[in-house]
């Protein structure tokens, strides 16, 4: 089935499901979980996705330079992977591509994992880049050019424009 829109359409897909959390990789995880009928808390999908872990990252030019991340770097795969559902993190070089991609997923109301970074999440007020912020997108609105997601430990859905993502 081929959905066409129209610029100033908008879309939030019926019955989504936020439930704050702790991490932002488990707290998606477990929303997508019981939004698709399976109620896994966060613990959980972080166990599911063997998120325990840690790893060190120099990133010479960059504002923090040194970084140290708890968690395992394939939180989200291995969660996939533990309940037998295929997973890829999709990529695209151009930003308006993956924009369409994502819009044209919500329009079949189906949920997209996103990585972010957390410097251009406005509501984050964040001096700092980290672009391994795991959040859902649930709709969005043309008409504004604003994109809502569910994050972490945000209640509800967070607004964020295009060009932000």
């Amino acid at each position: 089935m081929t959905i066409v829109k129209r610029k100033g359409d908008s879309h939030i897909i019926p019955g989504w499901v936020h439930t704050p959390g702790l991490h932002c990789g488990s707290t998606a995880l477990s929303d997508l979980a019981t939004f698709s009928g399976l109620r896994l808390s966060e613990a959980l999908c972080f166990g599911l996705g063997a998120g325990l872990g840690f790893y060190y990252v120099e990133l010479e030019g960059m504002s923090p330079s040194r970084m140290f991340h708890v968690r395992s770097s394939g939180l989200e795969p291995d969660f996939f992977a533990s309940l037998g559902v295929p997973f890829a993190w999709a990529k695209s070089e151009d930003p308006d591509e993956a924009m369409r991609s994502a819009r044209a997923a919500v329009d079949l109301d189906r949920p997209v994992l996103l990585r972010t970074d957390i410097y251009h999440l406005d509501y984050y007020r964040s001096s700092t880049h980290f672009n391994g912020h795991v959040v859902v997108l649930w709709g969005y609105d043309d008409s504004r050019e604003q994109a809502y997601l569910s994050d972490t430990g945000w209640p509800g859905l967070q607004s964020v424009p295009y060009e932000s993502l």
